[in-house]
């Protein structure tokens, strides 16, 4: 079986959004990004964990940064080993009892697996800390349960990481009822759609019928944007669609809207007043 690395990923932002205790593993994650070259003899990448704890520690400050060591990306993450000047690769939590997390003999490496996928790993590692920073400077605190899930949504779909906002709703969509769960499913089929038109798919039909769902039902979605997203939406599909299938991919998706759940114009208004 493929070790499905995008699954774990949009997993890995999704718990530390909803959890601030988990959130310390995409710091890590971020701090490798910027510290990971190759191996000696053409080995995994990696890095040392001296050079590694001080990229972590010069992060901003936030709930991605605490007094953890590098076992919280490990466990969230199982593509990382820790390499001694022995050569053993060591992955389990007992083997790691007692490190000296500092040490600069000892590196933190990527699975020979998964190596060729460090430039996947350094864009979601920065795409994610900027979610967030973001989400817990303004959306941390968003009514729980259905309103909390769009706002998480909104967040990680305006950040362009279609695949993690359709995967946080793949299963939170389900325990909806009624026009709720509607919307979720409209919101999922835009993500869903706008991934596969990056991954090179004509998915048209697909925006077309989030769209359409989300309009049946924007009533009960838990911010007055929303009209202000469809009709923008509305627009962006329209001319997505005059592309055709054979041009589509010519097409700026940066062209699709925002999905604001407050006015943008108060969010900047407020973030100047705070600083």
């Amino acid at each position: 079986m493929t070790f499905d690395l995008a699954a774990h990923l949009c997993a890995l932002v999704a718990v530390a959004m909803d959890e601030p205790a988990r959130a310390p593993a995409v710091g890590w994650l971020a701090a490798f990004a910027r510290t990971a070259e190759p191996g000696p003899d053409s080995g995994p990448p990696g890095a040392s964990l001296d050079r590694l704890n001080d990229a972590y520690h010069a992060l901003p400050e936030g709930p991605w940064r605490t007094e953890s060591d590098p076992r919280a990306l490990l466990e969230a993450l199982p593509v990382f080993a820790v390499v001694g000047p022995d050569g053993v690769m060591r992955t389990e939590t007992g083997e790691l009892v007692g490190r000296d997390w500092r040490d600069s003999r000892d590196r933190l490496v990527l699975f020979e697996g998964v190596a060729d996928r460090l430039p996947y790993l350094r864009d979601r590692a920065r795409a994610y800390l900027d979610v967030l920073k973001e989400w817990y400077a303004s959306g941390a605190d968003a009514e729980a349960g259905y309103p909390r899930a769009c706002h998480m949504f909104a967040v990680l779909y305006n950040a362009r990481l279609h695949l993690e906002a359709y995967k946080l709703l793949e299963v939170r969509w389900m325990a909806e009822q009624g026009a709720p769960r509607e919307v979720l499913q409209g919101l999922m089929q835009i993500a869903v759609g706008l991934h596969q038109v990056e991954s090179g798919k004509y998915a048209v039909p697909q925006l077309e019928e989030g769209y359409g769902r989300l309009r049946a039902n924007a009533g009960a979605f838990p911010a007055p944007t929303i009209k202000r997203f469809l009709k923008r939406l509305a627009r962006a599909i329209r001319l997505l669609k005059a592309y055709g299938p054979e041009d589509f991919e010519k097409y700026d998706l940066e062209l699709f809207p925002r999905l604001w759940m407050v006015n943008p114009w108060k969010l900047l208004f407020t973030f100047g007043r705070a600083r």
